[in-house]
């Protein structure tokens, strides 16, 4: 029972970093010259991925991959590397807080796909955790407005 403790505490700060990180890549895209190429910037946003991640299967595992699970693989580093293209693009034409209400979209969106691609059903605590971020996402941007 400790070591279950000890990897949900792990996962708790991933996730916590995971947030940090993604706070000061937009903080950093923001302030990013803008003779640099956008796509630039979004390949090499996309490529931090597995960069950073790749350390962290040394302690989790690796395990072998089918050919449906690469194809799904390639198919959303495309679509990873085309939605951060995008965000560049946008994060330079406008304000965080116009991109904000987009960004949580992606919460019900990334359900969806679970549960078509992988028959995943969002348990209780998920769906609550959802509504926790985006509540908080409401009432951020709503306070920014007024």
């Amino acid at each position: 029972m400790q070591s279950q403790n000890l990897w949900t505490e792990a996962a708790l700060l991933l996730a916590g970093l995971s947030t940090l990180l993604l706070c000061a890549r937009d903080l950093i895209t923001r302030k990013t010259a803008a003779d640099i190429p956008s796509s630039l910037v979004a390949l090499l946003t996309t490529l931090a991925v597995p960069v950073v991640s790749a350390p962290l299967m040394i302690f989790s595992g690796v395990n072998p991959m089918g050919m449906r699970d690469i194809g799904i693989l390639l198919v959303a580093a495309v679509f990873v590397t085309f939605g951060n293209w995008l965000l560049v693009l946008s994060m330079r034409a406008t304000t965080l807080g116009a991109i904000a209400p987009f960004r949580y979209f992606a919460i019900p969106i990334s359900m969806l796909a679970g549960i078509l691609v992988w028959s995943e059903v969002p348990s209780l605590s998920m769906l609550l955790g959802a509504v926790l971020i985006a509540s908080g996402g409401v009432v951020a941007l709503g306070s920014s407005r007024a």
